[in-house]
């Protein structure tokens, strides 16, 4: 399945984004929960992962 057929914005923010930024921002949550808490990068991945669909759910309806 091509995710973006269905969901272009995943095709296309990688040319509107400052991804300079994004990247920076994702590498020091990464490194924080690797560094503070011990995680693997799959489990900190997991993490930023859970942690942004529970903050989707909290704002798609505010």
């Amino acid at each position: 399945m091509d995710w973006k057929e269905i969901y272009p914005v995943l095709a296309e923010y990688p040319n509107v984004v400052d991804m300079e930024r994004l990247n920076a921002a994702l590498t020091e949550l990464f490194d924080s929960l690797q560094n503070k808490y011990g995680m693997t990068k799959t489990e900190a991945f997991l993490v930023i992962k859970d942690a942004a669909y529970r903050l989707y759910l909290q704002r798609k309806d505010a």
